[in-house]
């Protein structure tokens, strides 16, 4: 028998498993003395074997073997039937080489049923990340929409006929710095829209002054978030001019005009 003969014919697994006849055994022992890419093929057939054992072995009870051999029952051989020895050797080869491929057969759905376990984890995984994202993207949105439905009332009502807009623009020390307010003299409410203002420092907000025959008054204080229009917390009653200093957090009793960023008069 050649190498090709011996792998066509499945005896190596047989081999792998200690399950062929010592003449086989003999036979096969040759071949792998002469032929290393048989040996190889022998090393990677006793992994996978041993794999398969190691992923489904499992430990009969101790119970078993006693209940087997109480339900066995041997009875005597009434009539000898003559096999050939040829015969004999054909049906014993016959089983060997069914056992082979029956494990073969299992040892392959049983990677495929891993595999397929495998992947489905791997699905479902995925789903419970895209549900996530989802219902994120879905927060965002709506939050968004909101912020959008409350800006756009908030245009509304500074465009009325009712708000004055004051334009201050920045000072010497910050001649880039650009600030919108709008202010109702009846109902002394007072919004601020950033246009353009420098970055503030840690622990500092802005303030917004009223100036009043040269006298400031604290119209509240507010934070840098450009695109935002603030609604000041503090009443203005009165306004001449409106100014904007950085003060610490919180703000301050009167103006650090060293910090002045921007300043605009009242029209109107």
């Amino acid at each position: 028998m050649t190498s090709e003969e011996l792998r066509e014919s499945g005896l190596l697994e047989l081999y792998a498993m200690d399950a062929c006849t010592p003449e086989e055994k003999s036979m096969i022992d040759s071949l792998l003395s002469v032929d290393a890419k048989l040996r190889l093929e022998l090393l990677d057939i006793q992994d996978s074997l041993n794999s398969f054992s190691d992923e489904f072995a499992q430990t009969p009870p101790p119970e078993l073997k006693a209940k087997i051999k109480s339900q066995l029952e041997f009875k005597p051989i009434a009539k000898t039937i003559a096999i050939s020895n040829s015969g004999l050797n054909q049906n014993v080869k016959w089983y060997q080489y069914s056992l082979a491929a029956s494990l073969l057969l299992v040892m392959g759905l049983g990677f495929m049923l891993y595999q397929s376990q495998t992947k489905l984890k791997d699905t479902e995984e995925k789903l419970v990340a895209l549900n996530a994202e989802k219902t994120l993207l879905s927060d965002n949105v709506n939050r968004t929409s909101i912020e959008l439905d409350g800006l756009n009332q908030q245009i509304q009502t500074i465009q009325s006929d009712a708000f004055l807009p004051v334009k201050l623009k920045g000072t010497e020390k910050f001649p880039d710095a650009r600030l919108q307010v709008y202010w109702n003299k009846d109902s002394k409410e007072t919004y601020v829209s950033l246009v353009n203002m420098p970055a503030l420092p840690e622990g500092k907000q802005y303030q917004l002054w009223a100036l009043v025959g040269g006298k400031p008054i604290n119209a509240g204080v507010f934070d840098l978030e450009s695109g935002k229009i603030f609604l000041s917390q503090v009443a203005t009653p009165a306004a001449d001019i409106f100014a904007v200093t950085i003060e610490k957090t919180g703000g301050s009793e009167s103006p650090t005009l060293t910090d002045l960023v921007v300043i605009g008069q009242v029209n109107g």
